[in-house]
């Protein structure tokens, strides 16, 4: 399966977020209770970041986890693709209709 997570550009968005807090790597690791040298290798995308890291950093930097992965337009897609799905399974016929002529009038608009 391909990886659909740029760890570079996670990293990135962390070590903006830290640098606007005012920490250093090292108070953000005593902070996360990670390493200094994980932190660093976090932000520049050479190590992966498990998801409790990622609640801990983002509660530690006051952001969201959606505004670390914003980027990762597929796991995006994904939710959203889920979500109308759901919709689309308790509407009717005609009410699917109007769902999918409003969605494409919206997509319509910038053309």
């Amino acid at each position: 399966m391909e990886n659909i997570i740029d760890y570079c550009k996670v990293g990135g968005r962390i070590r903006n977020a830290r640098e606007k807090k005012g920490l250093t790597q090292e108070q953000l690791a005593e902070r996360t209770e990670l390493s200094a040298s994980h932190v660093s290798h976090i932000e520049t995308g050479s190590s992966k970041l498990g998801l409790p890291a990622l609640v801990r950093i983002s509660n530690t930097l006051n952001v969201t986890v959606d505004s670390l992965l914003q980027d990762n337009s597929s796991v995006r897609f994904n939710v959203y693709l889920d979500t109308i799905s759901n919709i689309l399974k308790e509407c009717n016929e005609e009410k699917s209709k109007a769902i999918v002529d409003i969605a494409t009038t919206i997509k319509d608009l910038d053309s």
